[in-house]
């Protein structure tokens, strides 16, 4: 099976003549990790008309298939992909999200997790899809996932956007900014954001906050740098950075064991 991280080094140093077979859903081995998959199809489809994913199920899952689709929802055996509708969304796509939410929270509950780690779980998912549709600046909705199954859970946040550095330099404290692994080790700490406000940047700091005492994985990924992480109570220091081939967007995901603390 392909790693998303082997897959783009390849590409980097040979391009899609370096991919000797068709992509399958199944490499990707969880609905965050398809998400990711897309993200990378659409980078290099953007770029250099391209198409790498060719089993992708559906072939224009995970938000490929437009902006304008807001309501489309994947629903798979053990979790879902939705659109995140953008602000002033029509009240239907902006209900159906909010159920898509709420679902993940009861699949949870029902798999044994308690309800306030649920309920705090949730939060941190909605921390990052808003922060998706605020900051992306995407040309497609970005897209989120949850799964629930055999003890475990996991959610994300895919977008095909401008990328942390970028949204970073809208701050003018940030104009001087221009390495990717420098901006992302800037945004996931307290009070980091695009604005001025002092209110704004605690979205990673929800995530945290989420996990503390518990043991979970987190993987970010956006343009040119990556990050992961795995053990009990993650923080921001804690993570590791490192250079990445360049791709659009940002991306989010985070697992877990339920019970597991």
């Amino acid at each position: 099976m392909y790693s998303l991280d082997i897959l783009e080094s390849v590409l980097a140093r040979n391009g899609p003549a370096g991919v000797k077979q068709p992509l399958h859903v199944e490499a990707a081995q969880s609905l965050a990790g398809l998400a990711e998959f897309a993200a990378v199809r659409w980078s290099w489809w953007a770029r250099h008309s391209v198409d790498l994913v060719r089993a992708l199920p559906g072939g224009d899952i995970v938000g490929l298939r437009g902006p304008d689709d807001l309501l489309v929802a994947e629903v798979f055996e053990h979790g879902a992909v939705h659109c995140v509708p953008p602000p002033g969304a029509a009240w239907q796509s902006g209900s159906a999200f909010m159920l898509f939410q709420e679902r993940f929270k009861t699949v949870l509950v029902g798999a044994g997790a308690d309800t306030r780690f649920a309920h705090a779980l949730l939060g941190a998912l909605n921390e990052m899809a808003s922060n998706a549709v605020e900051y992306a600046s995407a040309p497609l909705c970005p897209i989120a996932t949850y799964e629930v199954r055999d003890g475990s859970w996991c959610f994300s946040v895919t977008d095909v956007g401008c990328g942390v550095l970028r949204t970073l330099r809208r701050n003018p404290s940030y104009t001087n900014l221009s390495d990717d692994v420098d901006a992302l080790r800037l945004a996931v700490q307290d009070g980091i954001s695009a604005t001025a406000s002092p209110t704004r940047g605690y979205g990673f700091t929800h995530v945290f906050r989420a996990l503390v005492n518990r043991m979970c994985a987190i993987r970010l990924r956006t343009v040119g740098a990556r990050a992961a992480w795995s053990g009990r109570s993650p923080a921001a220091h804690l993570l590791g950075l490192s250079p990445a081939p360049v791709r659009d967007g940002f991306h989010v995901a985070v697992s877990g064991r339920i019970g597991s603390t």
